[in-house]
């Protein structure tokens, strides 16, 4: 097995290619989470199962506030009276 010298310099170890893609599937849950609880709106540009999952989960802990708050008021920085 011959490994070219670039590739040893390029490597990352197993962990660290790990660690990096656990990192992008959470960011990806969490931007979700974002989107559905403070924005109200699907992102259609995202189309991956952690940023679905992630959107649900923040539909539904909005509506378990069980506030009045509309979320186009959270957008614009406005109270809600």
């Amino acid at each position: 097995m011959s490994v070219e010298r670039d590739q040893l310099s390029t490597s990352h170890t197993t962990s660290e290619r790990n660690y990096d893609y656990i990192q992008r599937k959470i960011n990806k849950f969490k931007d979700g989470v974002a989107d559905g609880l403070l924005h109200g709106e699907r992102d259609e540009k995202k189309s991956d199962h952690y940023y679905n999952q992630g959107y649900d989960y923040g539909c539904v802990m909005f509506d378990m506030l069980g506030t009045n708050i509309c979320r186009t008021k959270i957008k614009d920085g406005t109270e809600n009276d």
